[in-house]
């Protein structure tokens, strides 16, 4: 990845990179304590899915996927995560809590 500046990134097609995810306490709980989903997209709608599972813990609230940029295609890379959290409230015990991330990276050809 080519760092424009410390704002924006640029990958190139056919690159895999390494994305941080990380998330403020949700409910006083870290990534550690509850499951989540990762999509990863470009303007091109296609996207990479990963699971908790997938991803590589760095601490209790940080934890890396690697992109691969032949799945996501060309444009700016955005990112959802969906929070699994647990509160007995919820009919099945937990609530969802979606969150939109931008890595500021941009892929080319």
């Amino acid at each position: 990845m080519n760092c424009i500046d410390e704002h924006k990134c640029i990958s190139y097609l056919g690159s895999e990179e390494e994305i941080n995810i990380s998330l403020d306490p949700i409910d006083g709980y870290a990534m550690d304590d509850y499951d989540f989903s990762v999509e990863v997209y470009c303007s091109s709608y296609r996207k990479q899915t990963f699971s908790k599972r997938d991803a590589h813990r760095v601490d209790a609230d940080n934890y890396k996927i690697i992109v691969d940029t032949n799945v996501i295609g060309v444009g700016d890379i955005k990112i959802r995560v969906v929070a699994r959290i647990p509160n007995i409230e919820y009919p099945d015990g937990y609530r969802e809590a979606v969150t939109y991330l931008d890595p500021n990276v941009t892929v080319v050809r």
